[in-house]
């Protein structure tokens, strides 16, 4: 048989049997999380540039789902929001020097509003050295802040 007759009889019956098979998927999943991780953090190191791709990708067709879901949760969640930020900030506080320039700190953050609103995606301002990393932790000011697309900040996490 040829091999794209069969490749598109397979698209087909995995567009008929989607439920089944999704239910199928779920399942093992759920026996082999372990194993399924790994391959999945493998697969994410081995093809990062479409890894990127996908998750710009992702987030511009999610964009405001994710911000209805966020606000849901903040919402449901009013403690756990206001303590979350308010750890945020303790942070920011105690690892912000007495030399800080505001004036400088503050050009970042519009240079990054400037860059997203010409390049049509959204832009983070990310602290090279994280102000709460497991080995080191950095300082809030202006020469620990760079301009990061929104998705590889967020993969960053606490990460130097």
């Amino acid at each position: 048989m040829d091999t794209t007759k069969r490749k598109q009889q397979q698209q087909a019956w995995h567009v008929r049997n989607k439920e089944k098979n999704n239910a199928r998927s779920r399942e093992y999943y759920q026996q082999n999380k372990e194993s399924a991780n790994s391959r999945r953090k493998l697969w994410r190191e081995d093809n990062s540039e479409r890894q990127k791709e996908y998750d710009k990708d992702y987030e511009a067709r999610n964009r405001e789902a994710r911000k209805e879901k966020n606000k849901k949760w903040r919402e449901n969640n009013p403690e756990k929001y206001k303590l979350n930020k308010d750890e945020y900030l303790s942070r920011k506080t105690s690892a912000t020097p007495q030399w800080y320039e505001a004036a400088l700190v503050k050009q970042i953050y519009l240079k990054r509003d400037e860059l997203s609103k010409l390049w049509g995606f959204q832009l983070h301002v990310d602290h090279v050295i994280p102000l709460q990393g497991e080995n080191v932790c950095g300082l809030h000011c202006w020469d620990n802040l760079q301009i990061l697309e929104a998705t590889l900040n967020i993969s960053k996490s606490n990460n130097y």
